[in-house]
């Protein structure tokens, strides 16, 4: 399947001078065990020649360790898979001299990971609560030391003698001082250190493979259509490219793998509009690359200064003075039993201010500010237009928010000064003959 995500941002008019100069569109993810494996697609080849690289493991989110990647070096596209087109996992190898990385095996000085049971596993109850998840530790016979690990890799743990096995969600260490190896239960497994011992009893040797589920040729995956730097006409603002940015987000517990596109060097002012269209794909892992490299050229983002160029519909407001109340109309017809009516645009136009209709806990605002009954700043400056003023802990703390349309400045006043309250329904038109109800906004 195929579902179009557009982007629309607009700066709107008012009594401020901010710009928007930094944007994640979207900002998205997947749950990390649901989609265990990413593939990030290749700048060279589309359609039956479109690849991808897999990423294993997934790296943390922010970490700088290949988390975020030029839109000029991608396919277009990035995807998350249930099942990954890898080999079979390779115990890492050290040199007892860098401790927190690996080294090719290949290497003259490389000394590979070597597992042997010397004491029964035991659970880690302050690991445990440290990462939000079970976590393990066997003593080992003396290997190479290394005390990094693969919190994201989804392995089997499997006993060289009996093939017996447990399936862990990642390693914490490798091997701690080259005397213990430290792992994550898998997800949402109801693991023991007697169900570990039972299956490893002292003297064993073990090794790590990765977790046999769904064939590749059958598993499902879900891909993001951001485009590339040739489809969408960039760079666009400041000469800089957009970016992919990915990674697993935080704690462990979190279960998030997070993907967002990073908007450089943007300068939307008042009145400017940004839009920018992607796709999500769902396919078949093996059938992704060729799928979502078809919609690559789809893919679309435009910069319009000041809105000029947006079309919409026209907007009126209309008074009722005998009940005080004012509403809103789409329709070409007037709106009965009113006695003035304003009128404005659907969309941002260059001279059109927005004005809401905001209701919080009994007052009602019409105007352009929408922080007129947020909380007062708090000690760090920070200011939330989302709770009203003094109703925080109140079951109804929300301010209801209807944007009734874009008006010149001052072109309305004579209706919000006569008619202060806003209603809905006031110009429901009833067109029967027609079979059907038109309602405002």
């Amino acid at each position: 399947g195929v579902l179009e995500h557009t982007t629309v941002v607009h700066n709107m008019a008012g009594s401020h001078d901010d710009a928007f100069q930094y944007l994640n569109t979207p900002w998205a993810g997947v749950r990390t065990s649901a989609l265990q494996y990413m593939t990030r697609s290749n700048s060279v080849g589309t359609g039956e020649d479109a690849t991808s690289e897999l990423l294993y493991p997934i790296p943390y989110f922010g970490s700088g360790d290949d988390d975020l990647v030029s839109f000029a070096d991608t396919g277009g596209y990035t995807s998350f898979l249930q099942a990954g087109n890898n080999s079979s996992f390779e115990m890492p190898c050290g040199d007892n001299e860098v401790l927190n990385q690996t080294i090719d095996c290949s290497d003259p000085s490389a000394i590979q990971l070597r597992f042997q049971v010397r004491a029964n596993a035991t659970y880690e109850k302050d690991h445990t609560e440290a990462w939000g998840r079970d976590v393990f530790a066997m003593q080992i016979h003396n290997t190479v030391q290394l005390i990094l690990g693969c919190s994201t890799c989804h392995l089997r743990l499997i006993n060289k003698s009996t093939l017996e096995e447990i399936s862990i969600a990642g390693v914490l260490h490798y091997s701690w001082s080259g005397y213990s190896f430290w792992f994550f239960a898998d997800y949402d497994s109801i693991l023991t250190a007697e169900d570990i011992n039972e299956k490893f009893p002292i003297g064993s040797e073990m090794y790590l493979d990765h977790v046999q589920g769904i064939p590749y040729n059958e598993s499902l995956g879900l891909s993001f259509v951001h485009g590339t730097s040739e489809s969408l006409n960039e760079p666009m603002f400041a000469g800089q490219e957009s970016r992919v940015r990915y990674g697993l987000a935080g704690n462990l517990e979190r279960e998030f793998t997070v993907f967002t596109v990073n908007k450089l060097g943007m300068n939307i002012t008042q009145g400017d509009t940004f839009v920018y269209r992607q796709y999500m794909i769902a396919d078949k892992s093996e059938d992704m690359d060729q799928h979502a490299s078809s919609w690559v050229n789809e893919t679309f983002q435009e910069y319009y200064p000041d809105s000029d160029e947006l079309e919409g519909r026209e907007v009126k407001l209309f008074m009722d003075t005998s009940s005080q109340k004012f509403g809103a109309s789409l329709l070409d017809e007037e709106c009965h039993h009113t006695d003035y009516s304003c009128q404005g645009s659907t969309v941002p136009q260059s001279g059109l201010k927005p004005t809401f209709a905001i209701a919080c806990k009994g007052g009602i605002y019409v105007g352009d500010d929408l922080y007129h009954f947020a909380e007062t700043p708090d000690e760090d400056n920070n200011i939330r237009p989302y709770i009203c003023e003094g109703r925080r802990n109140s079951k109804r703390k929300l301010p209801d928010y209807t944007l009734l349309g874009y008006f010149a400045d001052g072109a309305c006043q004579t209706i919000l000064d006569a008619a202060p309250e806003y209603d809905p329904e006031l110009c429901l038109i009833d067109q029967t003959s027609r079979g059907r109800k038109k309602t405002g906004l």
